[in-house]
């Protein structure tokens, strides 16, 4: 019989039971905001999540870089920052799950918590669980936790246990654009349909919503195009816009130029993980997205 501290090590009791209720599976991105010296990750590092983990301590940092050297050697070591959560550089969205396991009692007041509030919040994609542990001594944690209790019925635990969105959805991805944007958008898959790794599942389609996203946020096109390849030895997908006009800059470009693309740089960052490319620029008339990974 397997011994469970073997499989799961000192896993948070509660935390493995989202596990083995199938909320937080294979293929997703499991962020620590507290990671301390990776009782909760080795599980997640040994099992190739992509895992990523924040802590205030450099040298707790440094034991769960040790760790996933052991355990899961092929994640640089950017995905682990000795940064506090509230002042964290990692991306926007960048985590389907976000751990915060006896991190917020150590806020130093109301306001404090607030900020490490907000910096876990920040952290999560759209439909993702965090996964939140305190006791706390501040005197209005309690109501501040109440006041925000509707936004936490909608985003803690309640990642869906439906299959991981991925190639199939995409179509409808791009309808629901067209639907609330009003911009005609365009899909087009060709090659032959092969399965892929659950990672690069959802990876094409977090690439394809943060895309479109940020074509709804910051560009005026006249069209929209998502394209899906398979090719030989990966799959491609690029997401474009069409502004008509070659004199017209592409807002997203501007964006990526002044340090504030923070979509370009998660997606690259996923990309990258997974072992491949994600470029971005204008194209004359617009602007565009490729993705690039193996299968």
């Amino acid at each position: 019989m397997t011994d469970p501290v073997a499989l799961f090590g000192q896993m948070d009791i509660y935390l493995l039971d989202q596990l083995l209720r199938g909320r937080i599976r294979p293929g997703m991105a499991v962020l620590d905001a507290g990671a301390g010296h990776g009782r909760n990750l080795a599980y997640f590092l040994r099992e190739r999540y992509e895992v990523l983990a924040l802590d205030s301590a450099p040298q707790a940092i440094a034991a769960v870089r040790h760790l996933a050297r052991q355990l899961a050697p092929h994640l640089p070591a950017a995905s682990f920052r000795a940064e506090a959560v509230e002042a964290s550089s990692f991306p926007d969205h960048c985590a389907d799950v976000v751990i915060s396991s006896a991190v917020l009692h150590f806020a130093r007041d109301e306001k404090h918590f607030q900020s490490m509030l907000d910096g876990s919040w920040r952290l999560l994609r759209p439909g993702g669980m965090l996964f939140c542990r305190l006791a706390s001594t501040i005197d209005r944690a309690h109501q501040l936790a109440k006041s925000g209790l509707d936004e936490a019925r909608r985003a803690i635990g309640m990642l869906r246990d439906d299959d991981l969105p991925g190639p199939d959805k995409l179509a409808a991805l791009a309808w629901s654009f067209e639907a609330d944007s009003g911009i005609p958008c365009r899909y087009v898959e060709t090659g032959q349909s092969v399965e892929v790794r659950p990672a690069v599942k959802l990876a094409l389609y977090r690439v394809a919503q943060e895309g479109l996203t940020n074509i709804r946020k910051h560009a005026h096109p006249e069209r929209v195009e998502v394209r899906l390849e398979y090719l030989r030895d990966g799959v491609s997908l690029a997401v474009e816009d069409f502004t008509g006009s070659q004199d017209e800059p592409a807002p997203a470009a501007a964006i990526e130029a002044s340090g504030g693309g923070y979509g370009l740089t998660g997606m690259r960052e996923r990309a990258e993980l997974l072992g491949g490319t994600l470029t971005a620029g204008p194209t004359g008339c617009g602007f565009r997205v490729v993705l690039r990974v193996p299968a």
